[in-house]
């Protein structure tokens, strides 16, 4: 019997009341997207592509040093005739992904920049959609992967990647293909995905040690490769001594921001030490990030889906659940299985297995996903387009009732990451004013997720009352 969470019509009604509202939001968040359109270049557009544009320029005019502010702060102002400033902070081999797009002016290469990002926006949810939605008919994916797109015009997250000229788009995608990848187990593209990931905010890197609980040994070593490979290309081209510059920038930056739109945990940390060395606050950064991938690595165990018992034969499902697996606690193999089970679909009806297994990877995935995010130093709006994954793995477990029901808290608290949309607000102090207000943003979201939960279990509840009736 198909889950009494069936109609394939309702499997897409509660994205489209989610994407109202994120659309909503978006607008509310950019109410200057009509002046900005009229003139780019005049509203601030493309800055951020601006920083990756002269930092390659620099790199090719044989600069001595772009880790150094005051050089790039000069260069910057001549290269833009005096409209920006900007300070590098990138690792070398990124600016390889840089080349094709600094060949013209600075407006082509925006233009470019902006639509291939949005091309691999695009295939990144297509990639999700395909899987999460396998259940559904071709029909339906498509919709739900149009409208998400289409959709994201309009919503405050994509809006200042596409402003601003950032790398959402490829950092999008290439999450989304360390998780299929993972998932089909094709170690290879699972690397190279992760190393392009690493190059783009570093951070991804907490999810090698991901990776290393998932027992992909291979993946973490094409991840290494690449990144091996890429770094002795740069050197070659730029000179190696850059690397040093690059370690020494890391250990004298203030990479804390205490501005609003920095939702990152180590922002009220920070404020909350203002006058505490950047160096210990850094250690402290790095010991949260440990206890914190300790704590998933350990209970990450209790979510895996161990390998289906027997097959069904003649149209009765004799497998295990996924979804009772995870909620038992006699089983033992549940809770001592150390990866996914790839379950290969047959004529029989063992889609769904495979489906929810998929489903529960991303949702362990997606907690890797979010401690990288609350703990990176920086936690801007655009980088939270990779919440979009926790989101849509948490709306597919809700669809085939593979949310685990004592850990419903617990997702619940996950959930906060996808809903956590940034107004770019004034410079904070460290004042125990700014801390308060960052706080009750937080927890202002935090309960209209809850709140959305709740509205969804009711409409689930009414679904499966009314299927009993008929």
């Amino acid at each position: 019997m198909d889950s009494l969470f069936v109609s394939k019509h309702k499997k897409i009604i509660f994205c489209w009341i989610v994407l109202a509202f994120l659309s909503l939001i978006g607008w509310l968040l950019h109410p200057q997207l009509a002046q900005f359109l009229s003139n780019p270049a005049a509203n601030g557009g493309g800055y951020d592509f601006f920083h990756y544009y002269a930092s390659v320029k620099a790199l090719q005019d044989e600069a001595a040093n772009i880790y150094d502010p005051q050089f790039m702060k000069e260069y910057s102002l001549a290269l833009s005739e005096g409209r920006w400033a900007v300070f590098d902070n990138h690792p070398l081999p990124f600016y390889l992904l840089y080349i094709p797009f600094t060949q013209g002016s600075l407006a082509s290469g925006y233009i470019k920049h902006a639509f291939w990002q949005f091309f691999l926006y695009a295939a990144g949810l297509l990639l999700l959609c395909r899987h999460f939605l396998a259940d559904s008919d071709k029909k339906i994916a498509w919709i739900t992967w149009a409208l998400l797109t289409v959709g994201s015009f309009s919503w405050g997250i994509w809006l200042d990647n596409f402003l601003l000229g950032q790398v959402g788009g490829l950092f999008f995608f290439s999450l989304a293909a360390v998780l299929v990848c993972t998932w089909k187990k094709q170690d290879f593209l699972c690397g190279l995905a992760l190393a392009v990931a690493v190059l783009l905010k570093l951070y991804p890197a907490l999810l090698i040690v991901w990776l290393l609980a998932k027992r992909r040994y291979k993946a973490v070593g094409y991840c290494v490769f690449t990144l091996a490979m890429l770094s002795l290309s740069v050197g070659l081209q730029w000179g190696f001594f850059r690397f040093g510059q690059y370690v020494q920038f890391l250990f004298t930056e203030q990479s804390y921001q205490e501005v609003a739109s920095n939702q990152s945990l180590m922002t009220l940390v920070n404020a909350c030490l203002y006058d505490v060395s950047p160096i210990i606050i850094k250690l402290i950064n790095v010991a949260l990030l440990v206890i914190g991938a300790a704590f998933l690595w350990h209970n990450g165990a209790k979510v895996q889906v161990a390998e289906v018992a027997s097959k069904p034969t003649n149209g009765n499902s004799n497998s295990t659940d996924s979804s009772n697996i995870i909620g038992s606690k006699n089983d033992n193999i549940a809770s001592s299985a150390p990866t996914y089970s790839h379950t290969t679909a047959d004529k029989s009806g063992s889609e769904n297995s495979g489906r929810d297994n998929f489903t529960l990877l991303a949702l362990d995935y997606s907690t890797w996903i979010l401690l990288m995010l609350v703990l990176s130093p920086l936690s801007w709006s655009h980088h939270h387009l990779a919440l979009l994954i926790p989101f849509l793995a948490i709306i597919a477990a809700l669809h085939n009732g593979s949310l685990p029901n004592a850990n419903k808290l617990l997702w619940a608290a996950l959930a906060v990451g996808c809903m956590l949309f940034v107004i770019d607000g004034e410079t904070l102090h460290g004042s125990i004013g700014a801390i308060l207000y960052i706080l009750f943003y937080m927890a202002f979201y935090y309960k209209l997720v809850l709140l959305l939960m709740v509205i969804w279990e009711v409409l689930l509840a009414w679904c499966v009352r009314k299927k009993s009736y008929e």
